[in-house]
């Protein structure tokens, strides 16, 4: 079965009945690792995040420290 056809079914009216069907399928420790690798995959986007906002503002900091130094 193809891709698309699997995402035509989704997008159809019965699509969330058939992604509950099929996840019901999957083994239970498959499904325990997809959902912890999403956790993690969340967890990472989230750090990243807050590494660009703390670098932010320390260069917003260094901005300012070397305006009061003129």
């Amino acid at each position: 079965m193809g891709l698309e056809h699997v995402f035509n079914v989704l997008d159809g009216p019965d699509g969330v009945a058939c992604l509950e069907a099929f996840w019901e399928q999957v083994p239970e420790h498959v499904r325990d690792r997809f959902l912890e690798r999403q956790i993690l995959e969340r967890e990472l986007r989230e750090a990243e995040e807050k590494i660009r906002r703390v670098r932010r503002q320390s260069e917003d900091l260094q901005i300012t420290m070397d305006l009061k130094r003129r």
